[in-house]
This record gives structure tokens, sequence and C-alpha cells, in this order.
């Protein structure tokens, strides 16, 4: 594995060119954690300069089930604010951008108002992290990011009720089983009081990212 792996994959918005992580070295990220080898690294070329996912198979012995294994995502909701209502519930947060989606388990939300769902075909453990900022919270208000599993909240994130009207963050990070199948995830807001609360829009506030880690 390489001494130094880059987690996560970066682009030049200029040029388009691929400044991270590439193919391998998520591959490496899979067997640091799984402790079994997934592919010979030989077999595989490295991403294109478009930043495309330019895996070319080049052994017939590498089987989709390997290559399936390595997921990651990150998604924000692309400068486009958002509301949700105060109250008792953690409403799942729209989330319209991928940055980028390896294997293709993200679905971005369609239209305003519709989540942005995580459903990993690999049965696993994965590690998943969200952020959120809640614009203009009220005085003697709160907020909460969250992260759901199946439509119930697995981990709450930071909160803090605020001693002045003013933006507030709040992050979540879960390590959290996967069926391969069924489960789903979600990113989620909570907002204290009564009315609406506006979510910021930045990919630098409000985004959802996670990757497969290894097998449960």
């Amino acid at each position: 594995m390489a001494d130094n792996l880059v987690v996560g994959l970066a682009f030049d918005g200029a040029t388009g060119a691929k400044t991270g992580a590439n193919l391998e070295d998520l591959v490496a990220l899979a067997e640091f954690a799984s402790a079994t080898p997934l592919l010979d690294q030989s077999t595989l070329e490295d991403y294109d300069n478009a930043g495309t996912r330019a895996a070319r198979v080049k052994d017939a012995g590498i089987t989709a089930a390997k290559l399936a294994a390595i997921l990651a995502f990150s998604a924000h909701n692309n400068g486009v604010g958002q509301h949700i209502a105060k109250g008792n519930l953690y409403q799942p947060l729209d989330l319209s951008t991928e940055l980028f989606d390896v294997g293709g388990c993200f679905a971005a939300s369609a239209a305003p108002g519709t989540a942005g769902i995580f459903t990993p075909t690999t049965a696993g453990i994965y590690l998943l992290t969200g952020g959120v900022v809640l614009a203009d919270v009220g005085s003697e208000e709160a907020g909460q990011a969250a992260i759901a599993k199946n439509g119930a909240v697995v981990n709450w994130g930071s909160s803090v009720v605020m001693g002045k009207v003013g933006d507030f963050y709040s992050q979540v990070t879960v390590l959290i089983e996967a069926n391969g199948t069924t489960d789903y995830f979600e990113l989620c807001g909570w907002a204290g009081g009564s009315g609406t609360q506006g979510v910021a829009g930045s990919s630098k506030y409000t985004y959802f990212m996670g990757h497969f880690v290894g097998a449960s």
C-alpha cells in the first residue's frame, strides 16, 4: 500500500485534472481495512485526466464483485439553500450534486424536497460523515445534524443552545454496518423552536460523504 494514502477524490476546477486519490488508492484503503487483497495492482490503470472511473480491467480473473467493494461518495446541494420545519422531527436533506460516486450507490436529490440517499451494494462496515449549517438560528434555540439508517436516526451530531442569533454548524460521523441490499442512509437536520429553519446550501457547509471500510 502507498506510504501516503490520499482518501477521497479531488479535481482541478479549471482543467478537470484529478488531484486526489485514484482507484489504486481506494483499493489499498479497502485492503488495509479488510486485511484481504481485493485486486492485483498490476491489473489496473490509473484514472484518466478527466477524473472518470477509467479502471481498465486487463485480467478477466478480476470479478465485478471485487470491484463493487470499492465504494465511496461525496455530495452537497450545490449552493442551493433549503428549509426544514422546526420541531421534534429530523428531516432528510436535499443533496443534489455528487462530487464523486465511486460504485454508483449514491442517488442525488431529483428535485427540491427529495433527500439524497446512499444505498451501498456491498455488505460491510461504512464510515459516514455529514455536516449541516443552519442559518440565522434564533437566540435560545438549537440545531443538530444526524445520520439516519432506513429512515431512523442512528447518530446525532454536535448541538448547542444559541446565546444569540447566528449560524450554527453541526457535524456527525458514524461507523455502521450495511447489509448490501436494502439498507440506506440519509443526512438529516433538526432545529428547535417553531416555524421553519433555513439550511445553508454551500458545499463547504452542508455535505454528506462516506466510504467502505471492510467486511463485517
